[in-house]
């Protein structure tokens, strides 16, 4: 009857506890401060502590500490692990630290000096603090001058005084802590009410509403009295007293064996108790009622532990399994169910060998053997067959249990599904080498261009000094097209950098941009594939950036060539098509590779899904929405080892009035203006010095944007124009510009680029710049930018 008595005890301050952590919330200190109270009277120890591991578990610092003689708090203690190690050692792998005496305790003597002996303290009970799987603390009863054989029971509400004060702890970040009290409450072997004053109903726990036939969505319900008759007039009239006690914090009264009405008037016998509830919005009696008829009495502790244990694992998220001692599955909860698609009795008896991989069956054996009884719990990873055949890498905590032989007899297993964590670290690795990669591409293009630009304008230069038919021309001419055909390489490399990460929509032409990159492509392809395209150069305009054709041509071009490892034909083809009453482009890649079972072909679109051993399973859904943003659609047909063919349809923009190029007559070039020019490459400069003065310009070069200053402030009202590099050590083009204009606010400026930025005509307005440029060009494009930005 003590040991019941005990328990009920233990219960009741457990669910008061945890009622109150779901009202109105408090600070966690003063949650701390009513848990180390009442835990303390109902312990009948002197001192209560909550100690909280701090510098990677090196100290525990005691968060709060509760004094029964003096009714005081204090807090501030500091336990080194180097000065404790066995302490320290026994916190992070017992269940509890039940030391009778806690001076002669192996776990705890060496604490004498510094803790033990100044402190009177004899007896320790000591429960590990847990939030999900990482320890956070020690919850520490204490007792002085005199030790104590620890019980059971005792040991068992210490452990659920720590799991409340750590629930006290996940609330401080976790708004799902208010659903984890319904659940616990849920989940109590006994019954329980929360009723107002006047004894009126207004909340039951899932025991209660079966016990009692209660069902609030058919009606409202009763009155305390129509379940415990005479509770507020009669048998001393319970409820009344507690409810009138003028008492600010909880007052509780016990009744045993009251006679109780269940379902279908059936009267039971039951223990019950009341406790006053202070609240915001009112006093409130709970009422806490156990079932003690002869159905339950047999083994009521068993099933109440039972069905909390039950009821938490069932509404756990993660896998949680249990075993006997060779691995042959006793338990599933419901997430492990559904993850197996099986129902217990399928999975029952089977092993936990048999959801995993051969080859991953080591990895569990490792496990197992590193548990012992001092080290009962480890964690690990591998790999495991979902129901429908994929393949998932679950974390797992594996914990031993032994019986008084220390041999184990049991084991759980709780496992979370940590794939997609690990398929967000790889795509992250991949995404910084990619971005490194178009960050040295980008560079390399820039300074390329750089180079171009001088090769192009002194061949363009070096042409206009020969008569005609020299045949010097011919051989510059070979220069001009190499050079040409290297500015086109450059382009793409800049394309594939993605250096405008806004990727500005603009109107395109879309067949000799796709010229483009095939052509790009069939210079770098493998010689064992060949690559036949047919693409009409008259397909429209689109509405696109570059990169986004170069994404969508790459990632189909790549899946194809990777589709025929020994060789093959790839064909691409666009062409003009009407689709939904309107022009369009129709683009084909087709393959002569080994095809995509139908299974998977129904998947390819969707963002990790991959069949690729270091594939990131994001290619094809990156071209999926880019084709989605580009208002078009995509489609796949594949027959094994025949080859897959991808179409894709895109809109073209109607009413694009197209000009033909006009060449410009030399005349309409030439000017007499003096111009400034500054870039920090020198053969830039004397490129653009000596191809203007041809055009009859007077030129002045800096190369630096220090020294372009200097010369400006002396000489500004002699300068008709200005043309920067936008990238140079120390100051860009955009600065520059914009100590110009404090010098001289009229004079005109021009920006030349070797990335491929998209500067629009906001970016140019924005730093009141004229005119853009991009490199490389021949002086005679340069002329025209700038006769039409002197024009204005």
């Amino acid at each position: 009857m003590e040991l019941h008595s005990n328990l009920s005890k233990h219960n009741a301050v457990l669910w008061r506890l945890a009622l109150q952590q779901r009202q109105k919330p408090v600070p966690l200190l003063e949650e701390f401060k009513r848990t180390l109270r009442a835990a303390c009277d109902t312990l009948a120890v002197h001192r209560t502590s909550i100690w909280l591991y701090r510098q990677q578990e090196s100290v525990l610092e005691c968060a709060l500490l509760f004094e029964q003689s003096t009714e005081q708090f204090a807090r501030g203690t500091v336990l080194k692990k180097a000065e404790h190690p066995a302490y320290f050692a026994a916190c992070a792998s017992e269940k509890y630290i039940d030391a009778g005496d806690a001076q002669l305790d192996s776990r705890t003597k060496e604490l004498s000096t510094v803790y033990l002996l100044p402190n009177n303290i004899r007896a320790m009970l000591d429960a590990p603090i847990f939030v999900g799987t990482q320890q956070k603390g020690v919850l520490c009863f204490e007792l002085r001058d005199s030790t104590r054989q620890w019980q059971d029971e005792d040991r068992a509400f210490a452990s659920s005084i720590a799991d409340l004060v750590a629930l006290a702890i996940a609330e401080e970040d976790s708004s799902q802590a208010q659903s984890f009290i319904e659940s616990a409450m849920d989940s109590a072997a006994e019954a329980i009410f929360v009723v107002t004053t006047q004894g009126e109903i207004r909340r039951t726990n899932r025991i209660a509403t079966d016990l009692f036939d209660l069902s609030p969505k058919q009606f409202r319900y009763p009155h305390i009295n129509n379940i415990l008759p005479g509770l507020m007039n009669g048998t001393d009239g319970l409820l009344d007293q507690v409810m009138q006690s003028p008492v600010a914090n909880i007052t509780r009264k016990t009744a045993d064996y009251f006679t109780a009405t269940a379902k279908q008037e059936r009267t039971i016998p039951v223990t019950f108790s009341i406790s006053k509830i202070k609240h915001w919005r009112g006093d409130h009696a709970l009422i806490i009622l156990q079932d003690n008829s002869e159905k339950f009495a047999k083994d009521q502790q068993i099933k109440n532990s039972e069905a909390l244990y039950r009821t938490v694992v069932e509404d756990q998220p993660d896998l949680i399994i249990r075993t006997d001692a060779k691995g042959a599955i006793t338990f599933a909860n419901n997430s492990t169910l559904a993850y197996a698609n099986l129902k217990l009795e399928q999975i029952v008896g089977t092993s936990v060998y048999d959801y995993a991989p051969v080859g991953d069956h080591d990895i569990i054996r490792k496990a197992i053997s590193e548990l012992s009884l001092s080290n009962p719990v480890t964690r690990y990873s591998h790999t495991v067959v979902a129901s429908n055949g994929s393949q998932h890498i679950i974390a797992w905590v594996l914990r031993a249990f032994y019986d008084n032989h220390q041999q184990a007899t049991a084991y759980q297993a709780i496992g979370r599904d940590i794939t997609r964590e690990r398929e967000a670290e790889e795509k992250l690795h991949l995404s910084q080498r990619l971005e490194a990669i178009a960050v040295l591409a980008g560079g390399l293009a820039h300074d390329f261009n750089n180079l171009l630009t001088p090769i192009l304008s002194f061949t363009d230069l070096a042409k206009t000094t020969l008569p005609q038919d020299a045949p010097q021309v011919n051989y510059l001419n070979y220069v001009m097209t190499a050079a040409n055909r290297a500015k086109e390489l450059a382009k793409m490399v800049l394309i594939f950098s993605r250096r405008d990460q806004r990727q500005e929509i603009e109107l395109l032409a879309a067949g000799s941009l796709l010229r483009e990159i095939v052509g790009f492509f069939k210079k770098v392809a493998d010689s064992k594939i060949q690559i036949i395209d047919h693409i009409d150069l008259d397909l429209g305009m689109i509405e696109a950036h570059p990169s986004m054709l170069y994404q969508i041509v790459s990632n189909l071009f790549t899946n194809a060539i990777q589709s025929m490892p020994a060789g093959g034909v790839l064909r691409f083809t666009a062409t003009a098509c009407d689709w939904s009453q309107q022009r369009a482009i129709q683009i084909e890649v087709k393959d002569t590779g080994s095809g995509i079972p139908p299974a998977i072909l129904e998947h390819i679109f969707e963002p990790f899904f991959t069949t690729k051993q270091q594939g990131t399973g994001l290619g094809l859904s990156v071209v999926k929405g880019l084709v989605d943003e580009l208002g078009g659609e995509i489609h796949c047909k594949s027959e094994l080892n025949i080859g897959t063919s991808f179409v894709i349809t895109l809109p073209v923009v109607e009413n694009v009035v197209r000009t033909p190029p006009v060449g410009a007559a030399p005349y309409l070039l030439s000017g007499q203006e003096k111009i400034l020019v500054i870039d920090d490459e020198e053969s830039i400069v004397l490129t653009i010095r000596d191809g203007l003065q041809h055009l009859g310009y007077k030129v002045e070069t800096r190369i630096s944007a220090n020294a372009a200053i200097a010369e400006f402030a002396q000489h500004s009202q002699q300068y008709n124009l200005l043309i920067t590099d936008c990238t140079m050590p120390l100051m860009s083009g955009f600065e520059l510009s914009r100590q110009m204009r404090q010098i001289n606010p009229n004079v005109p400026i021009i920006l030349m680029s070797g990335y491929g930025q998209a500067i629009d005509s906001t970016d140019l307005a924005g730093n009141r710049i004229n005119n853009f440029i991009q490199k490389p060009f021949v002086i005679d494009e340069l002329a025209a930018v700038i006769r039409k930005t002197l024009r204005h």
